[in-house]
Formats: structure tokens, C-alpha cells, sequence
């Protein structure tokens, strides 16, 4: 091979090694995590998170057992998000796998997807509270503590609405 070829080689090899260091939290980057399964009032809830112009945008969608869909969401400053994507990732999301069976019943299973275009991570994890490793369910409380109106107040946030293409 000769320099023309191998100088591209090599930035392209530097950058897959780096990874995690190049996620960038931008216009990109969006954060999924569903839920499903085990005994509860809804047959799947997704919880969404994208960045739109200087905003981080959440979104909650649950569908109820009898069909219904609610909707709820709200935006929050962009270093918000990169606070809580900080959080995770010191948490190990990055390096996490799917987490191993459990012979617990009844509990819901959670898939965490994180992308920014071009690096994606996630696992999928039933009963993260009965896990040994608790960065599981750390990991899913961050995300959804995100997903909340302001604590002070702020009304950033829509109350839950059904769908009327439901109706």
C-alpha cells in the first residue's frame, strides 16, 4: 500500500479506537429506551430523546392495554442532556451487554439505545432491579428522571393526551 492509502487507514482506525470518546451529544444523537412486558396497566411505553436546534426534546408514548395511546413531553436545555448522557456513560453504558436471564417473573424488560449517527450502544435488560449489577437500573433511572417536567415548576411539559386517530 502505499501513503495515499494508508494515511486514511489509519485516521479511520484512530477513530473507531477512540469510540466513546467521539459520542458527540448533538443534532444527531437520539436516546430510545422501551419497555415492555410484566404485569402493568400498559403493553409498551417508549421514551425518546432527541436534540432539536438548542433543545432536548422528551418524549413519552404508552400504550395501554385496552389500545389507548398517551402522550406526554417536554424539552430541556441541550447541556441537560449532556449532563445525563455524562452520567451514563461514567455508569459504563458504553460497555454494557445485554444483561443475563433471571428466574424472577413478571418484571418488564427495557431495551436503551443510544446513537449520534455514527457510534451506537445499548442493551436489553429484564428486571433491572433484581440484577447483580446495578448500573442497570441506575442507567433507566437516570433516563427516566430525565423524561420529567421541570422540578421547578417550568411547565415544559404537555399532559398526557389520548391519540384521537384512537378514538
Amino acid at each position: 500500500m502505499n501513503k495515499a492509502t494508508v494515511a486514511p487507514l489509519l485516521i479511520l482506525a484512530a477513530l473507531t479506537a477512540l469510540g466513546p470518546a467521539c459520542f458527540r451529544v448533538d443534532e444527531n444523537f437520539e436516546l430510545v429506551m422501551y419497555v415492555s412486558g410484566g404485569l402493568s396497566t400498559f403493553s409498551g411505553r417508549e421514551y425518546l430523546i432527541t436534540v432539536e436546534g438548542d433543545s432536548a426534546h422528551w418524549s413519552i408514548e404508552e400504550e395501554a392495554l385496552d389500545g389507548e395511546i398517551t402522550r406526554q413531553d417536554g424539552d430541556k436545555p441541550v447541556a441537560e442532556l449532556r449532563e445525563l448522557y455524562t452520567e451514563i456513560r461514567t455508569l459504563g453504558f458504553e460497555e454494557l451487554e445485554n444483561a443475563g436471564e433471571l428466574m424472577v417473573t413478571d418484571q418488564h424488560t427495557y431495551t436503551v439505545t443510544a446513537t449520534d449517527g455514527v457510534y451506537t450502544y445499548g442493551f436489553k435488560v429484564y428486571g433491572p432491579s433484581f440484577q447483580p449489577d446495578e448500573r442497570y437500573l441506575k442507567i433507566i433511572d437516570a433516563i427516566t428522571g430525565f423524561c420529567q417536567p421541570n422540578a421547578e415548576g417550568e411547565d415544559d411539559a404537555a399532559p398526557p393526551e389520548t391519540n384521537p386517530a384512537d378514538s
